[in-house]
């Protein structure tokens, strides 16, 4: 008897402690927080409302239970589990300790036998003050017995659509931790709709194109973007750094259109963006300079990477070498350049050889009236000076592009009397040539 007597106390005292447990945290509304397409898109859907729509998290707004939140592309993070928020009332014998989020995730219709929960916690505490919760969002009141107390958080960003794609349930419950009797919060309460937990859907559609990267020689011709990734959805739009023509084809002209990073945007259901990129490069070689010199010249490419090329000036025959000599005064050349192991070849760049003579006689017979300086016409920015033989400076003029630098034998329309001159013809890569000129004044 005495036995039974413990055992029926043991009885009571398990009833009493788990009784007063659940009138001691009462659940007055939760939800679920959810982000779709960006972050600034939150939306909260209700799980529990106590039966009154005021109540709600979210009034009015649609229960998470049996809800399709929608369809999204694989890996955009166009979908996340962000967290929760629950209303709650705390009586002065109790203490709640802490409220977390339990979900799992697992194909519609292939649910685990025991599946695996990840909690999320509710980080952030409000208390009712003057009718208000603290942080200012639903209202609430205190009695002498029970508090209300609001706990959310909105922080974590699970991202839904990290798996193949297919069709998926993301399954949720509450569970508090409480203080009840000196406990140490090993008490729980749990929001789990009758131990059958909150279901909501969602579908993950596969990625509709791949990036891709083109790139460009000089002679190549337009081409479609759309062709390159790898997609069959045709209701995108195309954006770049110039205006592709065709629609969606999205046809490229090197020769028109401008190089960069174009990107098909396509929308869904939801109003989600996917965009795919397409990275146009023109890979056509440029020659920087040719530099002229004594009696050879340098072609020198834009990146100065002179090893990784190959050299020509007919485009037939081609030397690593970008040194050149042997060549013929006067002679005009077209420099080529290209990448090793490549077949794409730069543009032309004419050069020749300077070309001086040393007689003038600008006596308007149309013979020796004026001296060119062949090849400065390729030489931009060269700096011609002729002084007299006393070191006076009677010509100066900068080279023009296509332009023959010339001197007429006069200082400033003035005729010149005979005899040697000398110029100094300063080339851009800091060579300076230096020669007599003699005129002759008939």
């Amino acid at each position: 008897m005495k036995d039974f007597f413990k055992r029926f106390t043991l009885i009571l005292l398990f009833f009493f402690s788990k009784n007063l447990f659940c009138q001691s945290f009462g659940n007055l509304a939760s939800a679920v927080s959810i982000t779709i397409c960006e972050k600034s898109n939150l939306k909260l859907y209700n799980i529990t409302n106590n039966g009154n729509s005021s109540d709600a998290i979210n009034p009015g707004g649609s229960f998470f239970n049996g809800l399709f939140l929608g369809e999204f592309y694989a890996d955009t993070k166009s979908l996340n589990l962000t967290g929760g928020e629950v209303k709650s009332i705390s009586y002065d014998n109790a203490k709640i300790c802490e409220i977390n989020l339990f979900y799992t995730i697992y194909e519609i219709n292939n649910r685990p036998v025991s599946p695996m929960f990840s909690s999320l916690k509710l980080t952030d505490t409000f208390a009712c003050s003057s009718g208000q919760f603290s942080d200012n969002f639903g209202s609430c009141y205190d009695t002498t017995t029970r508090k209300y107390i609001k706990y959310k958080t909105f922080d974590y960003e699970v991202d839904l659509t990290n798996r193949i794609p297919g069709k998926y349930v993301l399954e949720t419950y509450f569970e508090y931790s409480g203080d009840l009797n000196n406990t140490n919060c090993s008490d729980k309460y749990v929001i789990n709709n009758t131990n059958q937990n909150y279901r909501a859907e969602f579908t993950i559609l596969p990625k509709p194109g791949e990036n891709a990267e083109i790139e460009f020689c000089k002679d190549d011709t337009s081409i479609s973007l759309f062709s390159l990734i790898k997609s069959t959805d045709t209701s995108g739009s195309w954006s770049g750094p110039s205006e592709l023509s065709n629609g969606y084809l999205g046809i490229f002209d090197p020769n028109n259109n401008a190089f960069g990073n174009y990107i098909y945007k396509i929308d869904n259901k939801k109003g989600c963006s996917y965009t795919i990129n397409v990275n146009t490069k023109n890979i056509t070689p440029i020659i920087k300079d040719v530099l002229i010199w004594d009696d050879y010249i340098e072609v020198i490419p834009s990146d100065g990477l002179i090893s990784e090329y190959e050299y020509s000036l007919n485009n037939v025959n081609w030397q690593k070498s970008n040194r050149f000599s042997n060549l013929v005064k006067g002679t005009v050349y077209n420099a080529y350049v290209r990448r090793l192991n490549d077949t794409c070849i730069s543009v032309s760049k004419l050069f020749s050889l300077l070309s001086i003579a040393n007689f003038i006689s600008p006596n308007g017979d149309g013979k020796n009236d004026e001296i060119n300086f062949y090849g400065t016409e390729f030489l931009n920015n060269s700096n011609l000076e002729i002084f007299d033989v006393n070191g006076k400076k009677v010509f100066k003029e900068l080279s023009k592009p296509n332009e023959i630098l010339k001197w007429n034998g006069k200082e400033l329309g003035r005729s010149l009397p005979t005899n040697t001159y000398w110029y100094s013809l300063s080339l851009i890569n800091g060579k300076t040539f230096t020669g007599w000129i003699f005129l002759k004044n008939y």
